[in-house]
């Protein structure tokens, strides 16, 4: 579905058992990534000649490692860029947006750093979720520094 222009002052805020319930959908997308790039690597080793004791499981090697985390990243940058929603978004209704109200969907570098804010916020302990208790909009710490939004979808 293609982008909707969404009119700012009508929508409100996703509540953040929805933005966690459709993070829980996406898990299942990327454990299916995750296993399919798995399958791909562990196929490129077996042709490619990783034999006996040179063979080396995949999370050993930082270039797999790194190839597993753009695929993981890919997903969300290539969701959030052209429609503003992942499968996960769509199921729950609620949509990313840019606060700048000139553009329909989110900028790439702001897709990438909301990756890397909203997955470092997670590790230590949802803090950038947690933000959003103290914050009179109610946007979450990666929201604030990227300029987005994550609102209601109309029914």
């Amino acid at each position: 579905m293609p982008p909707t222009s969404v009119n700012q002052a009508q929508t409100r805020n996703a509540p953040i058992w929805r933005r966690f319930a459709a993070l829980g959908y996406d898990s299942l997308i990327l454990m299916a990534l995750s296993m399919g790039y798995g399958a791909l690597i562990t196929s490129l080793n077996v042709v490619f000649g990783a034999k006996g004791q040179d063979y080396q499981p995949m999370m050993n090697n930082p270039i797999y490692f790194i190839g597993w985390i753009g695929v993981l990243a890919g997903f969300f940058l290539h969701s959030w860029c052209k429609s503003g929603q992942t499968i996960g978004m769509r199921t729950w209704r609620i949509r990313l947006i840019p606060v700048d109200t000139t553009m329909k969907t989110v900028s790439l570098r702001q897709a990438a750093l909301r990756c890397i804010l909203g997955s470092a916020g997670l590790l230590f302990f949802g803090a950038s979720y947690w933000y959003r208790w103290f914050n009179t909009e109610g946007n979450t710490w990666h929201d604030k520094m990227t300029k987005t939004r994550v609102v209601m979808e109309p029914k």
